[in-house]
């Protein structure tokens, strides 16, 4: 997989075994020839054809490693990360979807942004979608600030350069307590591992009932990058036959694919 620039321990463990070895005591004085004891004959065990098979040793749980890390090894992707959050009440929503295409062949990436907000008062809700393209240096954001003259610009090499920087410096990494190993799966086209994981710590501050804490990943067998994630959290104020009870679910989604495949990326006509 081609490495490149993406903007934005292994620690050894040394296992020690300590050996002792016994001896038998042995007499000063010769036994008299007539008094020895007589040597119990041995016989020999034949070799059996059956091998003995060799035990397989089950993986240590993983963490993948940061995003960006694992994104740079690619020479092409899609990635979907979804939230929605939920509460206090059942129509209090606000859902994000965004979906970021990238092609390290032509610097090309395109980025979609659709969000959708929805309360009591307005159940049905208001939804936003926002686009960016970049080629290059050749950026367009769709639609256009309403103070832009044009929804093309150009990139500030300095500023994208400071922006490189700044970014190799950072990254987001997945941090989940005991995770378990579950299976291997192949999931967008790669071999994974599969984990589930559970929450700590939700709702001992507030003092909220737990309804739901469950987590999974896959991850990358190859390279060990963040294929796919799932996580759902649910807390309520109060018991389920109470009317008053306050609600706050949320649910986080990554989904990796396109993994090296072929991606066409191009400005649309409003931007040419």
């Amino acid at each position: 997989m081609k490495t490149r620039s993406l903007r934005i321990l292994i620690v050894f463990t040394v296992f020690s075994l300590a050996i002792t070895a016994c001896a038998l005591p042995t007499s000063k004085e010769a036994m008299p020839s007539s008094e020895k004891t007589p040597v119990a004959e041995v016989t020999a065990i034949p070799p059996t054809d059956t091998p003995v098979p060799t035990p397989t040793a089950t993986p240590a749980p993983l963490l993948p490693i940061g995003l960006r890390q694992g994104l740079a090894s690619l020479n092409s992707y899609q990635v979907t990360y979804g939230q929605l959050v939920i509460g206090p009440g059942e129509e209090d929503k606000k859902q994000t979807t965004t979906i970021y295409s990238s092609l390290a062949e032509g610097d090309r990436s395109h980025t979609q942004v659709t969000i959708l907000n929805s309360t009591a008062d307005n159940p049905t809700g208001e939804s936003s979608t926002r686009d960016r393209y970049q080629i290059g240096s050749k950026i367009c954001s769709l639609p256009a600030d309403e103070d832009a003259e044009s929804p093309v610009s150009e990139n500030d090499p300095m500023a994208e350069e400071m922006a490189n920087v700044v970014a190799s410096l950072m990254d987001m990494t997945l941090y989940v307590d005991d995770p378990v190993l579950v299976d291997e799966q192949q999931v967008n086209g790669v071999q994974t591992r599969h984990y589930t994981f559970k929450v700590n710590g939700l709702g001992k501050k507030s003092g909220a009932e737990v309804t739901q804490s469950s987590g999974e990943y896959w991850s990358a067998i190859d390279g060990n990058y963040l294929v796919k994630y799932k996580l759902v959290l649910e807390m309520r104020s109060a018991p389920e036959d109470s009317s008053a009870a306050q609600v706050y679910r949320n649910e986080s989604s990554y989904d990796l694919t396109m993994i090296n495949e072929p991606i066409t990326i191009e400005m649309p006509a409003e931007c040419q």
